[in-house]
């Protein structure tokens, strides 16, 4: 069997792997991810930072959530900042419980870390970290991950 899994930049997929964002938003509706609703997925980090990351969740994040992504990530970069060389990063972090996918509201954005003005969503649960980051080659297409590497990381 195999597990569907999402690539996700960070920080974004940082905040779900530390249980802060519990949907994921898109602004167009990926018609796959209906078929997500109801399954347990793979959470994907991506190498890559989204650069509008941390000012769009700016507005939602705590001050400690703030302070603790901003120590995190000047821990994951390299001294000449155009690399990420932490291991969280392309790698599945976790897997999280595909609850539902819908269109998204104004109260979704404390849970989204972002306006949510026109985006979908998946609605995540149970997020289950991984023991050790499993290195994994993603894509922003859909994809999927042999169960039994899932199991050998928990």
């Amino acid at each position: 069997m195999e597990m569907k899994a999402i690539t996700i930049r960070n920080p974004w997929a940082l905040w779900i792997l530390w249980g802060w964002k519990t949907i994921e938003a898109r602004a167009v509706k990926p018609k796959i991810w209906q078929s997500y609703a109801g399954e347990r997925i793979a959470i994907h980090a991506s190498k890559l930072m989204d650069p509008q990351g941390l000012s769009l969740a700016r507005p939602y994040l705590t001050e400690y959530q703030w302070e603790k992504t901003l120590e995190e990530l000047e821990l994951a970069m390299s001294e000449d900042r155009r690399k990420i060389t932490d291991p969280r990063f392309g790698t599945v972090l976790c897997t999280a419980f595909a609850a539902e996918h819908r269109r998204l509201t104004v109260n979704d954005e404390l849970y989204a870390l972002c306006d949510c003005t026109r985006f979908w969503g998946l609605t995540l649960s149970d997020i289950r970290v991984l023991s050790r980051p499993l290195p994994w080659q993603g894509t922003y297409r859909v994809f999927s991950i042999p169960d039994e590497f899932i199991e050998e990381a928990y």
